[in-house]
């Protein structure tokens, strides 16, 4: 009889497979949705508690911590791209803006640095998941083409790494 997995977390708070089991029976629509850059599945308290335990120092070998590691919130990627082209973030959001490009920059940082799903920024930008992932794939391919588009990119991914360390030693 094989024994059910479970992991004793501080406070006596255990998680086990009845996540997965709720998820089976319906009452989470699907439980891997929740997986985190394919490594943790759980709760949010289950996953917070995972997070602390990871090392602090990036490693090449484990890419995907890089990800666990930091994280944003689509608001604060929103706002470092708003600021960066000068335009209104409820503008970014809006699925009948102009600043179609701004919105593809959006979408592609909110899934590289917000552990968001597309299925989720496409909640946010109010466009079913498919469509950011078209946009998606329409900025990367006009960035291996467009230097200026390119060089633009990845400013504004030092920027939020940037606010990210500084809020980080503020805390430390």
């Amino acid at each position: 009889m094989a024994r059910p997995l479970r992991i004793e977390l501080a406070d006596g708070y255990y998680h086990d497979r009845e996540y997965v089991l709720k998820g089976i029976d319906g009452e989470i629509e699907n439980p891997f949705d929740d997986v985190l850059h394919q490594a943790i599945l759980g709760t949010q308290d289950f996953v917070k508690y995972i997070k602390e335990k990871l090392p602090r120092k990036e490693s090449r070998e484990v890419p995907a911590l890089r990800g666990l590691q930091r994280s944003f919130s689509a608001d604060q990627v929103v706002a470092a791209v708003s600021q960066f082209y000068g335009v209104n973030p409820a503008e970014i959001l809006d699925r009948r803006s102009r600043a179609t490009r701004v919105r593809h920059i959006t979408m592609e940082l909110c899934y590289r640095y917000c552990n968001l799903g597309q299925r989720q920024i496409g909640e946010i930008f109010g466009v079913d998941y498919s469509t950011v992932s078209v946009n998606r794939s329409r900025l990367k391919s006009m960035i291996k083409f467009d230097r200026t588009l390119k060089k633009q990119f990845d400013q504004i991914q030092e920027m939020i790494v940037a606010q990210s360390k500084s809020v980080e030693a503020k805390t430390n």
